[in-house]
């Protein structure tokens, strides 16, 4: 088994579509009983909807530029949260 990992935006999702060129390619690498992962910088409400528009099922997503990792279930696998010390320690470098 081996797994494959895709951005989303501009690299599998380009001019507004995933081209069946892709779909196809991906569907063939999972009946191979390879995985294949979405990683994005988007969260997972945006990536949901923008995947119910193609027929692509990925194994899971890395969202939020590697925040967050979810199964093909939904279930989050990994969860990386910003301490609001750490937050507030550099809320004046985002201000600015």
């Amino acid at each position: 088994m081996k797994c494959a990992v895709s951005d989303f935006d501009r690299t599998l999702y380009v001019n507004g579509a995933v081209s069946e060129r892709n779909i196809e390619a991906v569907k063939q690498w999972q009946r191979k009983g390879n995985l294949f992962f979405i990683a994005t910088g988007r969260n997972l409400a945006s990536i949901k909807e923008q995947l119910g528009f193609f027929d692509l099922e990925p194994d899971g997503l890395i969202l939020n530029n590697g925040a967050a990792i979810m199964d093909k279930e939904g279930k989050l696998l990994l969860c990386r949260i910003i301490e609001k010390k750490q937050l507030l320690k550099y809320s004046g470098f985002f201000m600015n």
